[in-house]
């Protein structure tokens, strides 16, 4: 506080002192501090175990399945290579492969790029991440400072996994793929995992589930925080004991196919510790086409390629529901993927249900919940799908022509099939929120008369004296 020089009371923002009329010295505000430093401040060792613990998890599951599959004709640093590829396509990152080749005369560049998530890899390591995360993160006493440790792990992690992809390339020193294309010479192949798209999808993949993760503890949050997580909270519970759900789910699926199917399908071609890596790598993956299938959606291909190189159709496609399968394979069995599919629903919107009870409004996490779902499960189903492209760029055997190829793929269920599974949350919804007493009709009626309030808007009339005017 200033003081007037002439009398010593206390100064006012006027220009003199209404005391004694003494001229008032205005203290010039100081401009506002910034301080880089909490850029860079933190907890950094906790983001570094964290980051670490996912991808050492990540590598060496990716790396045992490979092992029991054994691939033929790899050596060591291939199978290094290939390791590396699955553990960042588990975080939504794909492979790459580019081929130089020439033979009389034509000189060929293909390019081909694709992604197929192991989704098992997937929920193993990013689980192991939040559980590592809200444990060193417990005794923190607001959500600001977890926010920032959430994009150090990140950034950790996307740095590692850029770091990985670099230096785990794959070649053809034999030349065994040129070779099998019928080209005279290869002047180089290199393969891979993409580095920059393992670092932005990376950093973007981690961030997004740990700041879940800190969402659904809602002691540490503030007041504006605390009403999104009125919201969000318990959806996210339930999308969390969702994905944790998939690999059991993929148990019963392999289980329901392998017993009941013609024949014992895969035993001839495959030893037993191939069939065990490829029924533990698809657990994640199988479990989430089992409840698919389970809602009625369907499942196939499509692609699309140059008209050149196309013996029949340029593009087409082709989806089968579940019937298809257990046509086709006798496997009755496949019709529990009903039952299981409302079993799931059940019980994660009772995980749903219980968390929301503990906040102020339990019934807007209710309903969130199927608005969640709609979100998220359609992104899941297209990240752990099949696809994949490629380009054929060529001079010199085209009629001295430069040319150009490509094409594309997909396999998996379409987004819109996608989307049946979250339109059948909404009555399971309705009934866990109606025994539970979370959700009642009038919270509803309510809740649908407040919402259609906000979105009714129309001019008002203008005053009777300005209509006369007129």
């Amino acid at each position: 506080m200033n003081f007037c020089p002439g009398c010593g009371r206390p100064a006012t923002r006027d220009a003199f002192c209404p005391q004694c009329g003494s001229p008032l010295a205005q203290a010039t505000p100081s401009p506002p501090r910034i301080d880089l430093g909490v850029l860079v401040r933190g907890n950094w060792r906790a983001a570094s175990f964290t980051a670490l613990s996912a991808l050492l998890l990540a590598f060496l599951s990716s790396g045992v399945l490979l092992w029991m599959a054994d691939p033929p004709e790899t050596n060591t640093s291939e199978r290094l290579t290939l390791t590396m590829v699955s553990t960042t396509a588990a975080f939504g990152a794909g492979g790459e492969a580019r081929l130089t080749a020439s033979s009389e005369g034509t000189r060929l560049v293909m390019d081909a790029s694709g992604n197929v998530m192991p989704l098992t890899i997937t929920l193993v390591a990013l689980g192991t991440a939040v559980l590592v995360f809200r444990r060193l993160t417990r005794g923190y006493p607001s959500i600001g400072s977890a926010v920032g440790d959430v994009l150090r792990t990140a950034g950790i992690f996307a740095s590692l996994l850029l770091i990985v992809a670099i230096a785990f390339r794959g070649d053809d020193p034999e030349h065994r793929v040129a070779r099998a294309m019928d080209f005279e010479d290869a002047d180089r192949l290199s393969w891979g995992a993409s580095p920059g798209v393992a670092f932005v999808i990376g950093f973007a993949t981690m961030t997004v589930t740990l700041l879940a993760a800190c969402f659904v503890r809602g002691d540490w949050l503030g007041e504006r925080l605390t009403r999104l997580h009125d919201h969000l909270g318990a959806p996210l519970a339930g999308f969390g004991a969702f994905l944790a759900l998939l690999p059991v789910v993929g148990v019963i699926a392999w289980a329901s196919f392998w017993q009941t199917a013609t024949g014992e399908p895969g035993e001839d071609s495959l030893r037993g510790a191939q069939l065990l890596a490829l029924w533990i790598s698809t657990l994640g993956t199988a479990g989430l086409a089992y409840v698919h299938g389970g809602a009625g959606a369907s499942a196939g291909s499509r692609w699309e390629i140059d008209a050149e190189l196309a013996d029949d159709a340029a593009r087409g496609s082709q989806t089968e529901r579940l019937g298809y399968a257990v046509d086709q394979t006798d496997a009755w069995g496949l019709w529990l993927a009903v039952p299981t599919l409302a079993l799931v629903l059940l019980l994660t919107t009772f995980v749903v249900a219980r968390v929301a009870r503990r906040s102020a409004r339990p019934q807007l996490g209710m309903l969130w919940w199927p608005v969640l779902m709609l979100g998220c499960v359609p992104l899941l189903t297209r990240a752990a799908s099949a696809r994949g492209s490629f380009s054929i760029e060529g001079t010199g055997g085209f009629g001295d022509q430069h040319v150009v190829y490509g094409g594309s793929g997909f396999f998996g269920v379409s987004f819109a099939a996608s989307l049946l599974l979250p339109l059948l949350a909404v009555p399971v919804t309705l009934l866990i929120g109606t025994i539970t007493r979370t959700l009642t009709p009038t919270q509803l009626a309510r809740a649908v008369r407040t919402a259609a309030s906000r979105l009714q808007e129309a001019p008002e009339p203008p005053p009777s004296s300005e209509r006369g005017q007129h």
